[in-house]
């Protein structure tokens, strides 16, 4: 885009912000080098702005090792499934000599000596009272963090901080994991209530249980139960639920959902744990109703009959799609295995175990997801 009034006003050009201070920082440096040969002006009568008063450097991009999963249980029995498991998102390998995980009291929880950390690999760093498994460990130096209600530190060599994991809310048995395997920037939780089957720990592994290396499990996020004919006006009354059918939790941000006639919603968060629903509808108040959320444009136009619903990734690829030829004034359309992805939408009265024509944020007998 030109800074011109053609361009603000007149013409289609387009302005990209990208917030990267590693990509503005030397984009910065190169203006202001210009800035002081530059010539201002004959015309120009007013006053110099110090466009590169504060320019800073471009800032060191730290490697990116996170400290994704801790076992620091209280319950003296269970000290031989403590650990502190370091992930990399790194293409390549990463040198560790010299780095430190550290509590913010002080207590230095492990060294490391020559030691590499290799493309997308893992670490788990144990006590000597180790008793589970994992292909992957590394006997720690120090004491294992055990009870702790600060933070653990991951320290490079020149002692930047890399990440922090903060330890409230430890359980007294299992782990604390990441919310999103691997993302520093992602809140932590318990491991046991953020996969299905509440799996306490997975040490080595991604919460799902599937090998570091092999990539996170895809999405299932499956438009569930719709009611496209409700009783009365429309208006406030449709609704398209929504499960996460998947083993860990998974973020709608960027997901959209439209129907035939380009009517689309665009989700954002909070994150869904595994097995947990969201209720979209148009307007109203539902607080009756678990997980809803409303449409921002307050459009949620569902045809009684021959509708296509179809749910995109934030990259644009199709995820799910919902068709329907006829609906039942009152009943709405569910999934013949409720949050089961790709099971045949059939009435809601007919779904084994339902106890009513609907059950938005529910599952059909009634209880909650």
């Amino acid at each position: 885009m030109n800074w011109s009034n053609a361009g603000t006003g007149d013409n289609d050009e387009n302005l990209i912000l990208v917030e990267s201070p590693s990509l503005a920082a030397p984009m910065m440096e190169e203006f202001c080098s210009l800035v002081e040969v530059a010539t201002v002006h004959p015309d120009f009568t007013g006053a110099l702005p110090d466009l590169c008063d504060g320019v800073v450097a471009v800032p060191e991009i730290l490697p990116a090792v996170v400290i994704n999963e801790v076992d620091a249980s209280q319950v003296r029995v269970h000290t031989g499934h403590r650990f502190v498991e370091l992930v990399s998102d790194e293409d390549a390998a990463v040198d560790l000599d010299g780095w430190r995980v550290v509590s913010s009291g002080g207590h230095v929880v492990h060294t490391f000596e020559d030691a590499m950390l290799s493309p997308l690999g893992v670490v788990v760093l144990v006590g000597s009272e180790w008793s589970g498994a994992s292909s992957n460990t590394l006997k720690a130096t120090g004491a294992m963090p055990h009870g702790l209600s600060d933070a653990l530190i991951l320290e490079d060599a020149s002692g930047t901080t890399v990440d922090t994991f903060p330890m409230a809310g430890m359980p007294p048995t299992g782990s604390l994991n990441r919310w999103f395997d691997g993302d520093s920037e992602a809140e932590v939780g318990s491991h046991a209530q953020l996969t299905a089957g509440a799996r306490r720990a997975s040490p080595g592994q991604r919460m799902d249980g599937g090998q570091w290396t092999d990539g996170p499990a895809p999405a299932a996020f499956v438009m569930n139960e719709l009611l496209a004919n409700p009783v009365g006006t429309d208006l406030g009354a449709e609704f398209v639920e929504l499960v996460n059918d998947g083993p860990v939790p998974l973020d709608p941000t960027g997901w959209t959902l439209c129907d035939a006639s380009g009517v689309c919603h665009t989700f954002g968060p909070p994150a869904l744990l595994p097995g947990e629903a969201l209720v979209l509808f148009d307007r109203g108040d539902h607080a009756n109703v678990p997980g809803v959320r409303l449409a921002e444009s307050e459009r949620l136009s569902l045809n009684n009959s021959a509708e296509t619903m179809t749910l995109t990734q934030p990259d644009g690829s199709i995820h799910d799609t919902v068709s329907w030829s006829s609906s039942t004034e009152g009943v709405s359309l569910n999934r013949s295995v409720d949050g089961g992805a790709g099971a045949d939408m059939v009435r809601h009265d007919q779904v084994q175990g339902a106890v009513s024509d609907t059950s938005a944020g529910l599952q059909v007998n009634g209880t909650g997801w």
